[in-house]
């Protein structure tokens, strides 16, 4: 069944060379020897995969996935879930022919679907410097996060314009704000539109990135706010 298939992508891992400590390394709920792995991040993200990737002809035989287990990293160990993710952020990214869907793939085919991965995630934006072949395979939780934040953040974001989403029309009052509106990147967009409504609540410093002013702004402001935020810097 499909909990013995992400079993047994596990074990193949440390067949292949995986690390001795890999199965510890992967059961580590928050922290690693190296890095902090964020389990609310990781459930946001399993979510998203869920919602979007549920009626995948390959893939629904194996969700939804549980975010309390490390499902979401075997999954990813053959390559399949992370190209099937870029095609949702950017459609027709990805010939979906070339992606080796077998049940159980050797490790020339999984390699094959992981550089696809990579080189296709580079071409719509992710930053992989970092990250090689072989971290996917094996499934390390930090990469994996990584690339698929990256990935989501890419779909999320390219419907924050004027077009798809008319309600940006309140930050606007005069033709030049629509020209400098238009001609912000989506990230830029959304830091605009939440001091918008800050603003309009009463919050008087203005935030200018999702990472510290974000965490001052929710440990400062009440909990609705909070939970608002934490959406927010899950998301992106």
């Amino acid at each position: 069944n499909a909990q013995a298939y992400l079993n047994l992508q596990g074990q193949t891992t440390a067949k292949l060379g995986g690390s001795k400590n890999s199965s510890s390394f992967l059961k580590a709920t928050t922290t690693t020897l190296l890095h902090t792995i964020s389990e609310s991040e990781k459930a946001s993200y399993v979510a998203h995969i869920n919602s979007y990737l549920g009626d995948d002809p390959f893939l629904k035989q194996y969700l939804p996935l549980d975010p309390a287990t490390n499902d979401l990293f075997n999954l990813a160990k053959d390559g399949v879930l992370l190209c099937k993710l870029i095609n949702v952020a950017v459609p027709g990214t990805i010939d979906e022919r070339a992606i080796n869907t077998k049940r159980v793939l050797n490790p020339w085919e999984r390699n094959e679907n992981h550089t696809l991965c990579l080189n296709s995630a580079k071409a719509i934006g992710c930053t992989v410097v970092n990250i090689g072949t072989q971290d996917l395979i094996e499934g390390r939780p930090h990469l994996v996060l990584g690339l698929i934040s990256q990935i989501i953040k890419i779909q999320l974001l390219a419907d924050l314009n004027l077009k798809k989403t008319p309600q940006l029309v309140e930050l606007v009052e005069d033709s030049n704000d629509v020209e400098e509106l238009l001609s912000l990147p989506p990230e830029k967009v959304l830091l605009k539109w939440m001091n918008f409504h800050l603003q309009k609540a009463g919050y008087k410093k203005p935030v200018s990135n999702f990472s510290s002013d974000v965490k001052v702004f929710c440990h400062s402001y009440s909990t609705v706010y909070l939970g608002a935020c934490s959406t927010i810097a899950v998301s992106l």
